[in-house]
């Protein structure tokens, strides 16, 4: 069981931010993560509150902050719970600390923005005093949290109610009492002006559910006023999401707000004219808006009311930010027989890539990664499928990674050689030291099994020289993908009307993709997506979970991968989540898209510009991969294959 240290989880703000993580301890408890406040523990969390200080000017702030982190002992995360996009006071603690990460509720979803002075930080109170000019070196280990302040409640949705006698609640403190400042600069000067600015515009128009000069009231009045308001106008605070956005959805009552569209965060659930209504930060548009609203109420309020209540139940299930920090861990929280597992290139807990699946086919699986195990763990093992890697063919390591040592430990099990990677060493060269190992490796195994199942691929160059010197039964079986969940997670049928440009990492497997798009882009104005990639960043920073949220949502496709020796991962996923792939020669593309798996440009045009054009052709040919991807790799599929191996 991997344990988490919650420091300091007593104080106010920092109870506030590890409170999603308390509520689903049970859940993560199942996956091997344990939440304490013992000394013994593998990582800490270190809230904002125990590392800023916002009655101190910001530098005897960050210092404080600073020697807080320094007398942590053993690795830890800083997150801040703030509920706004702000970095101020935290981000310079976590620059100068020793945290593997930075996590966080919301960000701005435009990194750059950073890098300009803001009001405190707030990008939505304009032009100020504080900006974070080195974000982009600090971005890689900054991260979405996966909770925010919406999971801190547990709404009641109450059944709707025809008799609601105000137009509009107003029911937030203004103005403030006594001025509030942060780190010497005060709060109140940008907070009381957007209150009042809304006040002025709605003049006495409508009826309206306030406060009387700000005044607290008993909560049982404050929620009967808001339950008996049309609209829960909800100005933007020290933050851009507040208790009562969901409140408005618990009373059944239309949420009005500034657009949120800017920040980034996770789950994130507001859509302008589908769960809130979305209005101009200073208001200019108010009155428009309010209008569209009561001309047609009872239908747009049930519309959006329903939208925000299904998306809330869907999205703060609490499964999701056990899913989204796991990925997060990478990794790092496994045991031999803790499922789920994860690792860098799976989606999630629940969906890796490719055969990293093949345990979940069976009531009992494992995963071991022999090298960081001195002594493999005593279970009772039936099939075994060794992929004998780059380490285990050198002729330093073969011994210690040999089949005999594996066959002693697991006697009655049989041993599959699996060949994960065509190639090893040098691709064509078969004298090197790794390849040579590699034929000794397989005649040692029971059988060999690669993932493949055309004709093309089972007869690739490679695998008949392997045939001249392995006598062992070969058995070809499909890449197992977990269709359902990149279904579930990744499909619409509402596609962005855009190409996504995909770039696997070796150069000889990019061909004429990127070239292609940006033609076909200025030929027929179409926006063209790429993976954001900066000069010496790692290729594979983007998480898979990240990476397919940002491609999947685009209609069209690209990769024109011209190797054959490939099953093709990447071009699986795009069949289960609706989006249709051109070009490439890979396994997948040839079987799931066979009409565009070619690196002919002219002809790839020519089917581009039909689907531009033709509804009916596109979806026939998403639903043919859609039906080939469950046919070919689907867990069921790739089940029997195994009953039916060969020895």
């Amino acid at each position: 069981m991997l344990k988490i240290k919650l420091l300091e989880n007593e104080i106010h703000r920092n109870e506030t931010t590890f409170r999603p993580f308390v509520m689903a301890q049970n859940i993560f408890k199942d996956v091997g993560i344990e939440f304490t406040t013992s000394d013994d523990y593998d990582y800490a969390f270190v809230g904002q509150a125990s590392i800023i200080d916002k009655k101190k000017p910001l530098k005897e702030s960050v210092e404080k902050g600073v020697e807080f982190v320094s007398k942590i002992t053993g690795d830890y995360f800083i997150l801040d719970g703030q509920d706004a996009t702000t970095l101020i006071g935290t981000i310079d603690v976590f620059r100068e600390s020793n945290a593997l990460l930075f996590l966080k509720n919301t960000y701005l979803k435009d990194f750059n923005l950073y890098k300009q002075s803001w009001a405190n930080g707030r990008y939505y109170w304009g032009e100020g005093n504080y900006s974070v000019s080195d974000i982009d070196e600090l971005k890689p280990k900054m991260k979405l949290s996966g909770c925010n302040w919406l999971h801190t409640l547990q709404p009641n949705w109450l059944e709707y109610s025809q008799e609601k006698p105000y137009d509009i609640s107003c029911m937030f403190g203004y103005p403030t009492p006594e001025p509030v400042f942060e780190h010497d600069i005060c709060q109140t000067d940008y907070y009381d002006p957007h209150r009042k600015n809304l006040m002025d515009k709605l003049g006495d128009k409508y009826k309206i559910a306030g406060l009387v000069n700000g005044q607290r009231i008993p909560q049982q009045e404050y929620y009967n006023k808001m339950f008996s308001s049309k609209i829960i106008m909800a100005p933007l605070g020290y933050g851009e999401m507040a208790p009562r956005d969901i409140e408005s959805a618990m009373f059944g009552s239309v949420l009005m707000k500034p657009d949120v569209s800017y920040i980034l965060s996770e789950p994130f659930i507001y859509e302008d004219d589908e769960t809130y209504i979305a209005v101009n930060y200073d208001w200019s548009n108010l009155e428009e808006k309010i209008d569209y609203v009561l001309s047609d109420y009872k239908n747009i309020r049930e519309r959006l009311v329903e939208n925000m209540r299904k998306k809330y139940i869907e999205k703060y299930n609490l499964n999701n930010l056990v899913l989204h920090f796991y990925n997060i861990l990478d990794g790092k929280a496994y045991d031999y027989n803790d499922k789920p597992f994860i690792y860098h290139h799976a989606v999630s807990p629940e969906c890796m890539i490719a055969m990293q699946n093949l345990p979940y086919l069976f009531d009992e699986g494992y995963f071991f990664k022999w090298r960081e195990w001195e002594e493999l763990p005593d279970v009772d093992l039936d099939l075994i499928f060794y992929d004998n890697g780059k380490v285990g063919l050198d002729d330093v390591n073969y011994d210690k990674f040999s089949v005999s040592r594996l066959r002693d430990k697991y006697p009655n099990a049989k041993i599959l050689g699996w060949i994960k990677e065509v190639w090893v060493g040098q691709a064509g060269n078969y004298n090197h030291e790794r390849f040579i190992n590699r034929l000794k490796h397989l005649n040692e195994c029971d059988a060999i099994v690669t993932s493949g199942v055309s004709e093309q691929f089972k007869n690739l160059d490679v695998f008949n020289h392997i045939r001249k010197y392995v006598d062992k039964k070969w058995n070809f079986i499909s890449q197992p993908v977990n269709t359902n969940y990149l279904f579930e997670n990744f499909y619409s049928d509402e596609k962005e009307l855009s190409i996504f440009a995909y770039l696997p990492n070796p150069l000889q497997r990019r061909g004429e993709t990127y070239q292609f798009v940006e033609y076909l882009s200025k030929k027929y104005n179409i926006k063209v997506k790429h993976k954001p990639l900066q000069q010496g960043q790692k290729f594979d920073y983007l998480g898979l979970y990240d990476f397919i949220k940002l491609w999947s949502p685009s209609a069209f496709h690209f990769n024109l991968d011209p190797m054959d020796i490939y099953p093709g991962n990447q071009v699986m996923q795009t069949a289960c989540v609706g989006s249709l792939n051109f070009g490439g020669l890979n396994e997948s593309h040839t079987l799931l898209f066979p009409k565009t798996a070619t690196c002919d440009l002219k002809y790839l045009e020519d089917i581009f510009v039909e689907c531009l054009n033709n509804d009916k052709v596109r979806f026939e040919m998403i639903e043919y991969a859609w039906n080939k991807v469950n046919e070919v790799y689907g867990f069921n599929t790739v089940k029997k294959q195994i009953q039916e191996l060969k020895y």
